[in-house]
């Protein structure tokens, strides 16, 4: 009977080494800011907002939420253009060349890669 408690036990503790816990396991990204555009948001003390959480109606409001969004990314916000549901934009990289497309969500302000 010894035997297999001790047995039990040593898988128990075996498996923790191999698979830890989730909890444990560390952030969920580290690294959130390094990772634009393709995601802001993590689960933690490291998460970032990714949209204007209200109604956007303008070309112009989205300009300005996406620049503030990409402000310390060393990116810039090239052509956008106002879609049925969405306004659609690219973004440049230091050398102008696009890196991603983007689009902001009229009735949320939320932003999402599409690239």
């Amino acid at each position: 009977m010894k035997q297999c408690v001790v047995v039990l036990l040593l898988c128990v503790a075996a498996r923790l080494f191999i698979f830890p816990p989730l909890a444990e396991a560390g952030p969920m990204c580290p690294d959130c800011r390094e990772r634009r555009p393709y995601g802001d948001y993590c689960a933690g003390p490291g998460w970032g907002w990714y949209g204007a959480r209200r109604r956007i109606d303008s070309a112009v409001e989205a300009r300005r939420i996406l620049q503030d969004y990409f402000s310390t990314g060393g990116v810039a916000v090239g052509k956008l253009v106002e879609r049925e549901g969405y306004f659609e934009a690219d973004i440049l990289d230091k050398k102008g060349q696009t890196m991603d497309r983007v689009i902001v969500n009229k009735r949320n302000g939320r932003i999402r890669s599409i690239r």
